[in-house]
């Protein structure tokens, strides 16, 4: 028999001990994850921004993540892009963001984007409406052009009364529902 020494508990915890000092030092920090974002709207960008502005590094991720963004057209924008035909340049989809919406609001501000006031009460009243079924104005209502307030006020008057005779209370109804959801929406921004 051969009178080897048992090596001892406390060497082994030790020696354990050891190599695993040597493989946490040997190992680089984890690498940077890759977000993928699909769009570069408003949404995609701001997500991208705000991954950005917010990383915080630490030990064990020491970089911002990788962030890749899927865009089917060449331009950033989205439904808020702009095109230019034939020297004018036009919005090319949504052009109006909700008051209310103040992180569109805020993002639109720290990107030095020109924010248009909405229209007063007074623009209300001359304001004309439109239903396109894609080939024709199913209905439209009577635009009129007038210095005179009392002119535009019966013009006023008229569509509304040309409005409700066509739609009933359901303008009413979706004008109840739009409320019901913007408050609801507004919940997003009270803090927890």
């Amino acid at each position: 028999m051969s009178s080897h020494p048992k090596p001892s508990f406390g060497f082994l915890l030790l020696l354990l001990s050891v190599q695993l000092l040597i493989l946490c030092l040997s190992t680089d920090a984890l690498p940077p994850p890759t977000v993928c974002i699909v769009g570069s709207g408003i949404g995609g960008s701001s997500v991208a921004h705000f991954l950005r502005h917010y990383f915080r590094p630490t030990p064990s991720q020491p970089n911002p993540p990788n962030i890749e963004i899927f865009e089917r057209r060449s331009v950033v924008g989205g439904r808020m892009a702009t095109v230019t035909i034939g020297g004018d340049t036009f919005e090319a989809g949504a052009s109006i963001l909700h008051p209310k919406n103040y992180h569109a609001r805020n993002y639109s501000k720290l990107l030095g984007l020109k924010v248009k006031p909405p229209p007063s009460s007074e623009d209300d009243d001359s304001m004309s409406l439109g239903i396109w079924d894609g080939k024709k104005f199913v209905f439209k209502t009577l635009e009129v052009e007038s210095k005179f307030p009392w002119v535009q006020k019966i013009v006023y008057y008229f569509n509304s009364f040309q409005m409700f005779f066509r739609y009933g209370f359901s303008l009413s109804k979706m004008n109840n529902f739009v409320e019901s959801t913007v408050d609801s929406f507004l919940k997003y921004y009270e803090s927890p």
